[in-house]
């Protein structure tokens, strides 16, 4: 089984190995919401808390 492409990354180094906390209950059911905070979001290249960037699209690409 494929995993899905990732849509966002680190804004300071551009990786996308970016982690970020949620919130989930005891059946694994997260929250759907996205990190805001950098306290929230943590870049497993740069290691350091972090703002994440979403992906352009390939549609988002092309029009460029």
């Amino acid at each position: 089984m494929s995993k899905p492409n990732k849509t966002m990354y680190c804004s300071e180094c551009g990786n996308d190995d970016i982690e970020w906390q949620v919130w989930a209950d005891e059946h694994n059911n997260v929250s759907p919401t996205e990190p805001a905070e950098p306290e929230e979001i943590w870049c497993n290249d740069c290691e350091t808390h972090t703002y994440c960037e979403t992906k352009p699209s390939a549609e988002e690409k092309a029009n460029e």
